[in-house]
């Protein structure tokens, strides 16, 4: 994939990964039956959303 001078793709890229993750989260906190598990799920996904976007920035 090609990028601009400023980056955007890359950073569209990114977010669009990030959004993945998070609606797999929220697919996964829908499924369960106890949902004293959805905040880890949650915070997990937040936390793999910003390595992610950490990793790739640089």
């Amino acid at each position: 994939m090609a990028f601009g001078r400023d980056g955007s793709e890359l950073e569209i890229s990114i977010l669009d990964m990030q959004v993945r993750l998070m609606e797999k989260a929220l697919e996964q906190i829908a499924r369960i039956r106890d949902v004293s598990k959805a905040p880890e799920i949650a915070k997990k996904a937040l936390l793999d959303a910003k390595e992610l976007g950490k990793r790739l920035e640089q």
